[in-house]
């Protein structure tokens, strides 16, 4: 009987070696089409957000490197009079600062955001492959890049914040699981100081270390906890110290749930994993807006309510069934257990002072949830390779499916990004009704120009969430471009008699208004005031000293606006230009007023901006005449 030979086996060495290969190569891939994606959109201006943490923070732009420790993400301290933001986060506002300072434009941001997403991608693969084959390893990295809900994230330079969260928090799990438990607790506390969301690395870890035995007693859980809980006690005083809170104010505009009972707050807590599931499962409307209006409190008889209350639970069911079910399948409960517990902020878990439906704080739990994607991708490879054993593609296809439709939604999503109006416009597309998204579009047509349609937009905000400030200040503003002067003094007067220091662009605009209509002294009040409040409102300042030189104060009006030109954020070519202007016009005031002398010492005086040698000659020719004049004659001295 002749035996067939038998087929020589692949060793299983080599077939893991070659699928640590493809998956290296996908995870090549994704990031070349994430790099390509962005682009487009890398020279796109700043957006709203941006204007706050970087255009108007004297920590970002300023010359005093120790304002990144003494003021919050916004460039606040504890005494400001605005609205208190909780949110110290010293270790991100360095990095926009280097970046600033390397180069203060977009285009640089935006590059080192790419820079750090990619990492943390590459992070997260790495811990992936504790838990997945490398092909779903390579998914889940892959997945983690290329979803769309990242680029809020990867567009704003406020963003960056979330990347640097994930990436130390990413670190510390695998310092923990490498059994590296003192750097694991100094990369904690960086992660805390890059924003306190890195707090929800304690769940995972804490766990883990239950589950797997590290904690084994009561004691040693307390043993185990206790520096996590000191590091984090600690950053909650500096964040006190910083901003002079101790939680986020309740704000309506972000969580319309702070005037909801308590039965309806718990309903909707419970709803919030499931919509967010749902988003990021299908995520073809993105991007959205999450502020005021584009999210309502929902009746508790709304179907829709129920429908997100019953997907969190039955994600939970799932969570459990397939740790129970198989090894092969517990990463799958591993990805969404991390996606409950990472996406706990955004979910409103931690207090009703969070932000609602926030893409960016959506950044750390997609890692949880690209992480069940890429087990999901795995485990069907596995099982429909066995329909065809010798067939690689099937093995593959589940995995291919899953990234090419993902980084369809992202190339789909990014143009958006490509400035402020494309971006609000999107937003209005996909939630209609957006207070936020509705001003953002008002302040890009205000930018071209265009204060008719920016009012109407304006109104629209104001209406979906009334009573904002900067919605009523923007509608002002348009009214006083389009020659209304007198609606938008009404607007802002009655602002600035029941707040008068609520808001620093609100108070600025009232001042202008006043000067526009020729209340001179009482918009000298107001912009001193202003100016006094906001000690670093360079346009404050400055328009103060030009207001005090109109009232014929030109010595006064100098020393305003060098005062105002050594602050953070001045405008040096403006400063320049108007300082000139003022020396000259107090060199002639005080010529006119027959005190030549002074006026040669003016000009001899050393002072930040320097006359030109031309204007010099020519004001040395004036004090020369002038003193010529008033020299007594031969005759009259006899």
């Amino acid at each position: 009987m002749n035996s067939q030979p038998e087929k020589p086996e692949i060793p299983q060495q080599s077939t893991n070696g070659q699928n640590v290969v493809i998956a290296r190569i996908i995870m090549i891939l994704a990031a070349l089409l994430c790099v390509a994606a962005l682009a487009p959109i890398a020279d796109a201006d700043w957006f709203q957000d941006d204007t706050f943490h970087i255009l108007e923070n004297p920590a970002v732009r300023g010359s005093d490197i120790l304002q990144v420790f003494t003021l919050d993400f916004w460039g606040r301290s504890s005494d400001s009079p605005e609205t208190g933001i909780w949110s110290y986060r010293p270790l991100a506002t360095l990095f926009s600062r280097l970046a600033w300072h390397i180069s203060p434009t977009p285009v640089m941001a935006r590059m080192l955001n790419l820079a750090l997403h990619l990492l943390a991608g590459l992070l997260l693969y790495r811990l992936s492959r504790r838990i997945l084959p490398p092909i779903g390893a390579g998914v889940a990295g892959a997945i983690f890049l290329l979803h769309p809900t990242h680029g809020e994230v990867l567009s704003f330079a406020a963003g960056r914040a979330d990347i640097l969260a994930f990436l130390f928090m990413a670190a510390c799990f695998a310092l923990y699981l490498g059994k590296h438990n003192k750097a694991a607790l100094a990369v904690f506390f960086l992660g805390l100081l890059a924003k306190e969301s890195a707090l929800l690395v304690a769940l995972p870890v804490g766990v883990h270390a239950l589950a797997s035995g590290r904690w084994r007693s009561v004691g040693a859980a307390l043993y185990g906890a206790l520096p996590y809980a000191l590091i984090a006690a600690f950053n909650y005083l500096l964040h006190y110290r910083v901003t002079g809170l101790w939680s986020q104010p309740a704000d309506g505009l972000t969580n319309p749930l702070i005037n909801a009972d308590w039965l309806t707050s718990i309903i909707h807590m419970a709803a919030f994993p499931g919509w967010y599931l749902w988003r990021l499962l299908w995520p073809m409307h993105y991007p959205a807006d999450f502020c005021g209006g584009s999210f309502a409190v929902r009746s508790l008889s709304d179907p829709v309510l129920w429908a997100g209350v019953a997907t969190s639970a039955l994600a939970i069911f799932i969570v459990v069934a397939l740790w129970r079910r198989s090894t092969e399948w517990r990463a799958c409960a591993i990805g969404l257990g991390l996606f409950f517990a990472l996406g706990a902020v955004a979910f409103q878990w931690l207090g009703k002072g969070s932000f609602v439906m926030a893409d960016r704080l959506m950044y750390a739990s997609c890692a949880g949830l690209a992480i069940a994607a890429g087990c999901v991708a795995s485990e069907s490879g596995r099982l429909l390779s066995r329909i065809k054993p010798d067939s690689m593609l099937l093995q593959f296809l589940p995995g291919l499916i899953a990234t090419v439709f993902i980084a369809a939604s992202f190339f789909a999503a990014i143009p958006a990004f490509g400035s402020s109006m494309q971006l609000a416009m999107a937003q209005l597309e996909n939630s209609p009704g957006g207070a936020r998204a509705n001003h953002m579009l008002a302040n890009a047509l205000s930018k071209k120009g265009e204060f008719a349609a920016a009012l109407e937009y304006y109104i629209r905000a104001d209406k979906a969430y009334p009573g904002i400030v900067i919605y009523r200040t923007g509608m002002a503003k348009a009214l006083s471009e389009m020659g209304r002067e007198k609606e938008a003094g009404a607007i802002l007067e009655q602002m600035y008699k029941e707040n008068p220091l609520s808001d620093e662009d609100m108070g600025f605009s009232y001042a202008t208004h006043l000067w526009r209509v020729g209340r001179l002294e009482e918009a000298v009040k107001v912009y001193s005031e202003v100016a006094a409040a906001y000690k670093n409102s360079f346009r404050a300042a400055f328009e103060l000293g030009r207001i005090t030189e109109t009232l014929g104060r030109p010595q006064e009006a100098l020393t305003l606006i060098e005062k105002a030109c050594r602050m953070p954020g001045a405008d040096g070519e403006r400063c320049h230009m108007q300082a000139t202007q003022t020396r000259i016009g107090l060199i002639k005031w005080l010529l006119e007023k027959g005190e030549p002398d002074k006026a040669r010492r003016e000009i001899e005086t050393q002072r930040p901006f320097a006359l030109p040698e031309e204007v010099k000659n020519e004001l040395s020719g004036m004090i020369l005449k002038a003193a010529s004049a008033e020299a007594p004659s031969p005759q009259t001295a006899e």
